[in-house]
C-alpha cells in the first residue's frame, strides 16, 4: 500500500481545527474512523471510506475532546492545549487518551496524559468523575 495523498487537511480561514496527530480506530461494525487534532477546537473524529483513502459519504464529524479555553480564531494556535489522540476498545468501552496542556517549556511544562471512555466510538467520552471531555474534563493518568 503506497501513499495515496491527503485524506484530510485543515484550511486557514475555513477550519477551526488542526489536522495533526492522526490515529486510526475501527468500531464494532468494522467502520474505520480517524481521530486527530490539536489546539483550536480540540480533538476531532471523522468517518473514513472503506478503502481508507477518503472521507465517508455522507461525511460524519465529531468533536470528542476539547477545553474551556478553545480559541475561536483559526489564524494562530489556540489555547485549548490538547493533542495526540489515541482511541482503542477494551471490555465494551472505547478509551480516549490525549496529551493535555503545554509541553516543551522546561520546568514550566504542564503536559499530562488524560483519559476518558465511551460506549460509542463517536463519544461522548467521560472522565473518571463522569464529566464530558468535550467540555474540558480531564482525569490525569500520568504527568510529570
Amino acid at each position: 500500500m503506497g501513499n495515496h495523498g491527503k485524506v484530510i487537511q485543515s484550511v486557514p480561514g475555513r477550519d477551526k481545527w488542526n489536522a495533526i496527530d492522526p490515529n486510526l480506530v475501527t468500531d464494532d461494525a468494522g467502520v474505520s474512523w480517524l481521530a486527530f487534532g490539536s489546539f483550536w477546537e480540540g480533538i476531532k473524529l471523522v468517518k473514513l471510506s472503506a478503502d481508507l483513502d477518503s472521507l465517508a459519504q455522507p461525511e460524519e464529524w465529531y468533536t470528542i475532546a476539547g477545553g474551556p479555553g478553545i480559541c475561536h480564531a483559526d489564524t494562530a494556535a489556540g489555547n485549548a492545549a490538547i493533542e495526540a489522540p489515541f482511541v482503542f476498545k477494551k471490555n465494551g468501552y472505547y478509551y480516549l487518551f490525549v496529551s493535555w496542556d503545554y509541553c516543551c517549556r522546561a520546568e514550566k511544562s504542564t503536559y499530562k496524559m488524560v483519559i476518558g471512555r465511551s460506549k460509542n466510538v463517536s463519544g461522548p467520552y467521560y472522565d473518571r468523575k463522569g464529566m464530558d471531555m468535550r467540555l474540558g474534563a480531564v482525569h490525569s493518568l500520568l504527568e510529570g
